[in-house]
């Protein structure tokens, strides 16, 4: 089954854009675009290339996949730690907040540190 009707969902509330203004940016209805994200159509096949071509996402995980927000943002976290920390430390900045001790299950958060340690192996 196509995942184009939840992927178009996902990719417009990413991107901020209204069913209009997504519309918009391909030529077609504001309906339309309802009907693909409830799934009672899908979009022609030109436009399905548009879409994919428009937002840089490969047209087979387009249809085939459920796509993640990380995946639209191009979130990399190992690209983040590699460009952000050549020295490959084991941690990244943290703004320390009175209340996170317990989200973190009694972790040692340390004002002089401001990090949070990743687990062993995180970073080969």
């Amino acid at each position: 089954m196509s995942q184009i009707g939840k992927n178009i969902r996902k990719i417009r509330v990413t991107k901020g854009l209204s069913q209009a203004a997504f519309a918009n940016l391909f030529n077609i209805t504001r309906a339309s675009v309802g009907a693909y994200e409830e799934g009672r159509a899908e979009p022609k096949t030109d436009t399905m290339l548009q879409i994919a071509n428009y937002f840089s996402i490969p047209i087979r995980s387009l249809l085939t996949e459920e796509l993640t927000v990380n995946q639209l943002t191009k979130f990399n976290v190992q690209a983040i730690i590699e460009s952000d920390y050549p020295t490959k430390k084991k941690s990244i900045p943290f703004v320390n907040s009175s209340n996170w001790d317990d989200f973190f299950n009694g972790t040692v958060l340390s004002n002089e540190q401001n990090t949070i340690n990743f687990p062993p192996n995180f970073i080969n």
